[in-house]
């Protein structure tokens, strides 16, 4: 049987391996289905887990034995958007007084733990990993759900109020108690986190959003910020109103041993030329713009996730 591929693979960079999900919607229930790709291609199918409701899940976090799903108290109606009466945005509502649940599933398919968590509408996943007994998720919380239907249901007149509102939110998991810790770690006005991936599963210093140029302002992303998780720092570079920016892709600079050393790689949308710009940031410099700008002749349109690979085509 055919299995959904989510927009968020994850790779160990140590195995080799891609993991990934994908949510199967049915008379059954909602399911979340858990798999694997070695390095030739090669698919292998993990596990499946009942979910309480159809909701809207996005992203993940991949660490050195767990894959980690928050579930959010968002609930959707397929019948409506099946029948054309609703877009997907508009089919899925938040649940009053609902809370979130992280599932974790293990890398070889073999357990499942459950843990009730503070709600939180669906997020991207900035990292995972596992210090001894503890499984730590990092994620940039979006504000809340209902602010984000009307938006993307009418994205031609919308002003996007929602974007420049987000948290870095921490959560700590005991799998030894099952005790959880969370706490707000920053306010930042962004979305779309990158790292360098060669530190996956590990703890990340610096991480990258298309951002707000700031908190709460109005219209899509127009800046990209660069994060210090240890100190809170931040730089911004604004390309300026009506610019559109996409999620900005770190690209490691061999000739540098930093943590943020190399280069990030991102495309912006100019509405007066009606195309769009490929750009090149310094990661250590971020507030200085762009080092490298390729002016393409076509729109390549709002794009949203990508990936860099040093080997080429």
């Amino acid at each position: 049987k055919k299995v959904a591929f989510s927009a968020h693979p994850h790779l160990d960079p140590h195995r080799g391996e891609l993991y990934n999900f994908g949510l199967s919607y049915g008379a059954r229930g909602t399911q979340l289905c858990t798999f694997k790709l070695d390095r030739a291609g090669h698919l292998t199918k993990l596990r499946r887990a009942a979910l309480p409701y159809m909701t809207f899940l996005h992203d993940y976090g991949l660490s050195q034995n767990w894959m980690g799903f928050v579930i959010s108290p968002v609930k959707g109606s397929m019948t409506k958007m099946l029948l054309g009466l609703e877009s997907v945005f508009e089919g899925f509502r938040s649940i009053p007084g609902g809370c979130s649940e992280l599932i974790l599933l293990s890398r070889d398919g073999r357990q499942e733990r459950r843990f009730e968590i503070a709600p939180q509408d669906p997020a991207h996943v900035i990292a995972a990993r596992e210090e001894g007994d503890e499984f730590i998720l990092d994620t940039a919380i979006p504000g809340p759900w209902e602010e984000y239907r009307t938006p993307f249901a009418n994205f031609r007149d919308d002003p996007f109020a929602c974007f420049g509102k987000n948290r870095v939110w921490r959560c700590r998991v005991n799998l030894r108690t099952g005790k959880v810790k969370e706490h707000e770690l920053f306010r930042l006005p962004g979305d779309f986190p990158r790292a360098d991936e060669r530190l996956a599963m590990h703890e990340i210093r610096h991480v990258y959003f298309a951002a707000a140029p700031s908190w709460g302002r109005t219209g899509l992303l127009s800046a990209i910020s660069s994060l210090d998780m240890e100190t809170g720092d931040c730089q911004t570079f604004d390309f300026g109103h009506g610019q559109v920016v996409s999620e900005a892709v770190f690209a490691p600079d061999a000739s540098r041993s930093e943590e943020n050393a190399g280069w990030l790689l991102s495309l912006v949308y100019d509405p007066v030329r009606r195309a769009s710009d490929c750009v090149v940031l310094d990661a250590q410099r971020v507030q200085e713009g762009p080092v490298c700008t390729y002016r393409l002749p076509v729109s390549a349109g709002l794009t949203f996730h990508g990936s860099w690979s040093a080997e080429g085509p």
